[in-house]
């Protein structure tokens, strides 16, 4: 066990989400392998072209693209960068700022069906004069493909804080009150001395009946996100997608779509409930509030039952209740699943790196 900790009690059978580390807990020398990884397509490289204002025609023009050396587009080098970092947050999710790159290096071409995994290595750790609050830690971070061939080098400088100044709405749990940590709460395996592979939530045997668990970070939902997945879900419904409507009928704007709200706070169940063999089903659901542009939505979840599967040997179905409401305790939705858990020692995980 690594004393890395996932969650933080927060009452009787209740557990608080936590990510990343203290400034405190951070060695030089340490390496951390950060999991999920994220497969990119051409598409996700064109989207970020035309999102930041790049021209250059090797990212989106094919056409052009076959009289080059590479004959096909090339994945915009900012976007890797990009996930290369963002992949690590659940280690350095306590980071303050982000003071700069000593360099940011790209070793190998990446194309559109390209998978990228990344680790990264603590260079030194240090105080920082102007914040008491929070030290300085310089680290190393590679991106991989998945024979662990390197195609990205980034060594940056980030602030992260220290436990003293640990914030629960911020971090996702009091670092102060995570006494008595548990193997079925570790955030990190150590699977060789000084070698931290990220954890995916709780296998089949780490949750009992009536344990609650706090998601975080929460969701602040925007009007150009619910009308963007309105109009990808193939819902032209004027009440979520035409504001002049929406203040004549409702005499308010549109609120966020609920089918999104939905498909959010089942995304929000994921870091503790990622050992999914399957979704079987939602039960239950019922919106008990609009959710308004602006507004920021917390989740929790409550095991209600558990049991093995009769016909999948190593999985077992829990049955979850799920009650989200606003950041000033307005109810918003409420709903139950049952999805279908791997047990400790089963599934993909040792053979995919996970």
């Amino acid at each position: 066990m690594s004393g890395f900790l996932a969650f933080a009690p927060a009452g009787e059978k209740r557990f608080r989400e936590r990510f990343g580390l203290d400034f405190e807990q951070f060695a030089a020398g340490q390496r951390f392998r950060h999991r999920p990884g994220l497969t990119l397509s051409q598409q996700d490289s064109r989207d970020e072209c035309l999102d930041t204002l790049n021209q250059q025609m090797l990212h989106f023009d094919e056409a052009f693209a076959a009289h080059t050396e590479w004959k096909r587009c090339l994945m915009d080098s900012t976007l890797t960068a990009k996930v290369v970092i963002g992949m690590t947050w659940k280690t350095f999710a306590r980071r303050t700022r982000l003071l700069g790159f000593d360099e940011i290096t790209l070793s190998r071409p990446l194309f559109g069906g390209a998978t990228l995994y990344a680790e990264s290595e603590i260079l030194a750790t240090g105080d920082f004069a102007d914040d008491r609050r929070v030290g300085q830690v310089k680290v190393r971070t590679v991106g991989l493909d998945p024979a662990g061939a390197a195609v990205a080098a980034l060594t940056w400088d980030v602030l992260v804080a220290r436990a003293s100044a640990a914030d629960t709405a911020r971090g996702g749990g009091d670092a102060a009150a995570t006494a008595g940590p548990t193997e079925r709460h570790g955030s990190h395996e150590e699977i060789a001395p000084g070698v931290f592979l990220e954890r995916r939530g709780l296998f089949l045997e780490d949750v009992e009946v009536g344990e609650t668990y706090e998601h975080r970070p929460g969701k602040t939902f925007s009007a150009e996100e619910s009308q963007a997945h309105t109009l990808r879900a193939l819902d032209q419904s004027p009440a979520l997608v035409d504001a002049e409507f929406a203040r004549r009928s409702l005499g308010a704007p549109p609120p966020i779509n609920p089918m999104h709200v939905l498909a959010v706070l089942t995304g929000m169940m994921t870091k503790t409930f990622s050992r999914i063999v399957a979704n079987l089903a939602w039960k239950n659901v019922r919106f008990h509030s609009d959710v308004l542009p602006g507004e920021t939505v917390y989740a929790e979840s409550t095991v209600l039952a558990k049991r093995p599967s009769q016909s999948r040997p190593g999985q077992g179905i829990l049955h979850v209740r799920t009650t989200a409401g606003t950041a000033d305790g307005r109810r918003v939705c409420t709903f139950e699943r049952l999805i279908l858990v791997y047990a400790r020692g089963h599934g993909p995980y040792e053979a995919a790196g996970y």
